[in-house]
């Protein structure tokens, strides 16, 4: 039972599902740079294929290359050691910095160490840090004692770094320690390998229970270090083995202990890691876990993050312990232990964003891992280290069965049509990224041409990396099949040859209502138009709630799942979370498991895990302050004392009650807003926020108040004036402004048929 007790104790929780997609393309980085420290070969080749390129007369090193660092081979050959990169080391007395131009995104950046003996050089004063252009990777680094330590001749430092900016640039760093006189620093070679968005990170977009605690987290980009990855079960995997990342995944052979099979299935799974984690306490962090429920069917691979922060310092380490067992007192169901693959990872400098319910929305707390002054509830370490671990699994028994399609196809062929692969391929020309227009929660969202390329259509293709799977796939066809509304996005047709989960959907030319509100170099909307999207939205998801035999909660109602087609006409997309609603007076609502965006989540549906259509007005509520005042839903800020202002539901709540809403509407709009229109749109978009969900409006409600909303806007700015001779749809009378001669100003309100 001990194990039992220390249950995945470094742990934290993501709501990823991975896409089973069985001949899925290997990833394919934007950059991938490979760099033999201390080489002057132009190319080397690796054992496993990689080309090397060496740093001597590099563009990443510069013009100070030999004025600060000096070349040197190993004394000694190792054969279990590889030639390439590791026979050649770069020394540095000095502080040195290589330059890598790179695209926007995470880096995997890799450092290569050799600790042999070198010429001249005493291993004793090999004490060093490394920075990166965002902050510090190793600091007081001996590589000797390090490989003493992990028992190998050799080793690679695994990072991840998110590099951003419009000219994006990664620096790394060598600085030898000022503590000892004549140390020097050294590397046998440098990795920069881009990496899926958000891989390992949620992107600060995905609420993360913390285990142990009653409110989620957000983590945000900042410095992954790689501390273990495994192949439960089965054998090293090489870097150019990886699907397209190059990271190497090891056999588990040294750290799986007392399993009672060879396999990890129908078995317990203890898996031991060395004292190198700070002592924490132990809550279990999943209890009956059923691999086949999280993925959505047999076989579909999928994994679970788990974290916990961990204390720093000079506190008793101790051995991980990560066990999984037979729930022998559950069904059958819950009688198979499952594991395939094993990460944990250190997040050693990112952004932590608290998250906790009150009555408007959540408030959040933004808090910088190692430099944490003070707690939350009580609970973190003056000092901590925040560390996660990811399980990998798929039900192996189903693998057997060498099945190609996601399931035994029961969606509905008759009622939309069953695209063949090779048609998707030929309408994207293979998926060209040319051809990409947007990447959402099931995968990467691409343009094509269909009917002999005479007409536009929009293609959605799961993703291996994707939250969502194969019951969200078949959710959004079975629905969309069935539902045709004009403020509904149309199905087409979908596509699930070889694993394959694909839907294509008519082409919206002006893409998502977010892409038109913030964070966007396209002119803002006028009040009139988004008025006019709102009452579209609205309409469709009150089509949703009383227009088919059961009501249809949409579940995951935000501004990027509302298209514009080329006529600005609203319509609600993305109906693979959505569910059947209660259809009797004595079932007022759907128990089930949370799902849904972060900052648009009902808080009563949270707490209590009831579903109702109340919960898709809480979002839509949301929605309404994101249109009136152009800011995400979710928008952390730095200084403590403008905490409020993160969520913007429960900000708008507080400015409202406090008559200053006019400080925090769209900027743009300031001047535009008839006052009527505006207390109209502001009153109805609160009482869609309140905390209970039956003090909330339906949305037939919700769609009155918004008509009520643009008549008013109408009457009071679209009566046809003359001023200085044109005849203009909308006058303000511009006062208070110094910087402006008093006067007007036009604005068109009427809804343009493009841009």
């Amino acid at each position: 039972m001990d194990s039992m007790i220390t249950f995945l104790y470094l742990s934290f929780f993501f709501f990823h599902l991975v896409l089973s997609v069985s001949h899925e393309s290997p990833y394919v980085p934007d950059n991938m740079i490979f760099l033999d420290c201390g080489s002057s070969s132009s190319t080397t080749y690796s054992n496993d294929g990689r080309k090397w390129t060496g740093d001597i007369g590099s563009t990443y090193a510069g013009s100070e290359l030999d004025n600060k660092s000096s070349t040197s081979k190993a004394l000694k050959k190792i054969p279990s050691v590889p030639q390439v990169p590791y026979m050649t080391a770069r020394i540095f007395h000095s502080q040195f910095t290589y330059t890598f131009r790179v695209s926007p995104g995470l880096k995997f950046v890799r450092l290569h160490f050799y600790p042999a003996s070198y010429p001249g050089l005493d291993h004793s004063k090999a004490l060093f840090s490394v920075a990166s252009t965002s902050d510090t990777l190793l600091s007081n680094f001996n590589a000797y004692r390090t490989a003493e330590a992990m028992k190998v001749d050799c080793f690679t430092k695994e990072f991840s770094i998110a590099v951003l900016g419009n000219e994006p640039i990664l620096k790394v760093t060598f600085i030898p320690s000022f503590i000892i006189s004549g140390s020097y620093a050294f590397v046998n070679g440098i990795e920069v390998v881009s990496m899926p968005q958000y891989l390992y990170s949620g992107g600060g977009v995905i609420p993360i229970p913390l285990v142990g605690q009653e409110f989620p987290i957000l983590i945000e980009n900042g410095i992954f270090e790689t501390v273990y990855r495994l192949n439960v079960g089965g054998n090293d995997i090489s870097p150019k083995d990886d699907t397209g990342m190059f990271r190497a995944w090891s056999n588990d052979s040294k750290y799986v202990f007392k399993a009672e099979l060879t396999s990890t299935a129908d078995s317990n799974v203890k898996i031991k890691f060395p004292s190198t984690f700070p002592s924490y306490s132990a809550p279990t962090a999943e209890d009956q876990a059923n691999v086949i429920a999280w993925s959505g069917g047999n076989g579909v691979p999928v994994y679970r993050d788990y974290a916990v922060f961990a204390a720093k310092g000079s506190e008793a380490r101790r051995d991980l312990w990560i066990s999984l067992y037979p729930n022998i007192e559950s069904k059958w169901m819950y009688t198979s232990a499952i594991l395939n693959g094993l990460e944990i990872i250190k997040l050693t400098t990112t952004d932590i964003i608290f998250l906790k319910y009150s009555s408007g929305g959540y408030t959040t707390a933004k808090i910088i891992i190692l430099i944490i002054v003070g707690a939350v509830s009580g609970v973190i370490p003056v000092a901590s280290m925040l560390y996660f671990l990811r399980l990998h699994w798929r039900d192996k028994r189903t693998l057997r069965t060498g099945s190609k399609k996601t399931s035994a196809s029961r969606l509905p062929s008759h009622l939309c049509q069953n695209l063949s692969f090779s048609e998707i391929k030929i309408a994207t020309i293979s998926f060209d990224d040319n051809m990409l227009i947007g990447t959402g929660g099931f995968g990467k969202v691409y343009k094509g041409y269909i009917y002999s390329r005479t007409t536009p259509v929009a293609i959605k293709r799961g993703s291996l990396m994707s939250r969502q799977g194969v019951h969200e796939f078949q959710t959004e066809i079975e629905l969309l099949s069935k539902l045709q509304h004009l403020h509904l996005v149309s199905l087409i047709g979908y596509c699930e040859e070889d694993g394959e989960m694909i839907i294509v959907y008519d082409y919206m030319a002006h893409g998502t209502l977010r892409d038109h509100l913030y964070k966007t170099q396209k002119p803002p909307l006028s009040w009139k138009q988004r008025l006019m999207i709102c009452i579209g939205a609205a309409r469709g998801i009150h089509y949703l709630h009383t227009g088919a035999n059961q009501p249809i909660i949409h579940r995951d109602v935000k501004t990027t799942n509302i298209l514009l087609d080329e006529k600005w006409v609203a319509k609600v997309s993305d109906f693979g979370l959505s569910k059947v609603g209660p259809n009797t007076v004595s079932h007022t609502h759907v128990s089930t498991l949370v799902k849904g965006s972060f900052g648009y989540l009902d808080p009563e549906y949270y707490r209590r895990r009831k579903l109702t259509e109340k919960s898709d007005v809480y979002s839509f509520g949301v929605v309404l302050f994101e249109v009136l005042c152009a800011r995400p839903a979710v928008n952390p800020v730095e200084e403590e004392d403008e905490e409020e202002e993160a969520s913007l539901a429960e900000w708008a709540l507080r400015c409202l009650d406090k008559g200053i809403l006019d400080q925090i509407i769209d900027p743009y709009l300031k001047g535009k807003i008839a006052p009527s229109s505006l207390t109209t749109f502001a009153e109805i978009a609160k009482k869609c926020l309140a905390d209970r969900g039956i003090e909330r409006p339906a949305m037939g409600d919700v769609l009155w108040n918004l008509e009520l909303a643009l008549q008013l806007q109408e009457s009071a700015f679209e009566k046809e004036s003359i001023v200085h001779g044109m005849i203009v749809n909308e006058v303000t009378v511009m006062t208070n402004n110094s910087d402006m001669t008093p006067g007007v100003e036009f604005s068109d309100l009427m809804l343009p048929t493009g841009r």
